[in-house]
C-alpha cells in the first residue's frame, strides 16, 4: 500500500470511532469524508485524467454529507451526482454494463417489492427519488462487479469493494428514512461502510496504471 495512503489510514480510522462512539454533528461528518477527499486530491496529483473523477466526487459527497442532514431529498440528489461521476470512473477502468444489467434489475426491483407499501404513503417525494437513486446506484455496482470478467489489478478490486460497501451504507440509511427506524446501530454499521467506501475509492487512485 502507497506510504501516504496508509498514513491517513489511522485518521480514517479515529474519525470513524468517533462516529461509532457518539452520533457527531453534519460538520463533523463532512469533515470525516474531506479527509478522504484530500487523500484522492493526492492520488490525482501523482497519476492525473481519470483519479480527478475521484477527488471530484468524494468533494461532492462531502458536501451531501452536510447537506443529508438539513434535506434529505437535496441530499440524496446530490449524492446521485456523486455516484454518477463514480460509475464514469469505473466505465474508464473497465466496468460494462453486459450480463451484470440483470443485477441492477434485481436491486431496482428487488427495492421496490421491499418498499412497496410504502410507495403510496407517504404524501412527501422521498419515495421517488428513493427510486431513481436506486437505479443509478444499482449501476454503479453492476459496473464494478463487471470487473470480475476483465483483469483484475489491486486498483479494479478496491473499486468493486468500494462499491459494495457504498451500496450497502445506502440500501441501510435508505431503509431507515423509508420505514422510519433509524437506530443508533443502523447508524454505526452504516457509518463503517461509507468510510471504508470513501476511503477505499480514494485509494484506488495510487493504484491507477
Amino acid at each position: 500500500m502507497n506510504y501516504i495512503a496508509l498514513g491517513f489510514l489511522p485518521f480514517v480510522i479515529l474519525f470513524l470511532g468517533l462516529h461509532l462512539w457518539k452520533k457527531p454533528g453534519p460538520v463533523f461528518k463532512t469533515f470525516s469524508t474531506l479527509l478522504c477527499t484530500a487523500l484522492a486530491v493526492i492520488g490525482a496529483v501523482q497519476h492525473g485524467g481519470i483519479a480527478w473523477l475521484v477527488a471530484g466526487s468524494l468533494l461532492i459527497c462531502a458536501v451531501a454529507d452536510y447537506v443529508l442532514e438539513k434535506s434529505f431529498i437535496f441530499g440524496t440528489c446530490i449524492f446521485m451526482v456523486a455516484h454518477i461521476l463514480l460509475t464514469a470512473y469505473l466505465v474508464i477502468n473497465g466496468g460494462q454494463l453486459t450480463w451484470n444489467l440483470l443485477i441492477a434489475l434485481v436491486i431496482v426491483i428487488g427495492t421496490g417489492i421491499v418498499y412497496r407499501k410504502y410507495m403510496f404513503h407517504r404524501k412527501d417525494n422521498v419515495m421517488p427519488v428513493i427510486g431513481v437513486y436506486s437505479c443509478v446506484l444499482a449501476t454503479m455496482v453492476a459496473v464494478a462487479l463487471n470487473m470480475i470478467e476483465i483483469e483484475l489489478t489491486p486498483a479494479r478490486i478496491i473499486m468493486m469493494i468500494a462499491a459494495v460497501c457504498f451500496t450497502v451504507s445506502d440500501a441501510i440509511l435508505g431503509d431507515g428514512v423509508v420505514k422510519g427506524n433509524k437506530t443508533p446501530l443502523k447508524y454505526k454499521i452504516l457509518m463503517v461502510f461509507y468510510n471504508a467506501a470513501v476511503y477505499l475509492f480514494a485509494l484506488s487512485t495510487f493504484y491507477l496504471p
